[in-house]
């Protein structure tokens, strides 16, 4: 199988034919926020956070749903693909009740200010 060539963020990558721009932007270390996506499932692109701008494309197309082609421009950081995740976070979070976006007060906090659940989950108090 032969590799291609794309630019995602004006960098030059390369991928294998079958891979979506959400794989190849994760082998070469661009993040790209998603909340459906899991290696285990099959993409479907439904949180829409992972949206990003492609040269030639209409919209802005799901990295996890969407294949590479050759020669490809991908931006995943570019006003129009940041202001439309914001929106797409906003609407989520609208349908979320409130004590989901909750922390255990007992909550082990690390450098990146993420933190897992443990078995007991309770206190509980909002997010910052």
């Amino acid at each position: 199988m032969h590799s291609i060539k794309l630019r995602i963020n004006g960098q030059e990558v390369e991928a294998k034919p079958d891979q979506t721009i959400m794989e190849v932007a994760d082998h070469c270390g661009v993040i790209i926020p998603r909340l459906c996506h899991h290696p285990f499932l099959k993409p479907n692109g439904s949180c829409r956070l992972c949206a990003v701008e492609i040269a030639g494309y209409r919209g802005l197309p799901a990295a996890c749903t969407t294949p590479v082609a050759d020669g490809m421009e991908v931006w995943t950081k570019t006003p129009k693909v940041l202001d439309f995740r914001r929106e797409m976070l906003r609407l989520i979070s609208r349908t979320i009740p409130g004590s989901v976006w909750a922390v255990p007060e007992t909550a082990p906090a690390n450098s990146s200010g993420w933190w897992r659940p443990s078995a007991s989950i309770s206190p509980m108090r909002p997010l910052p």
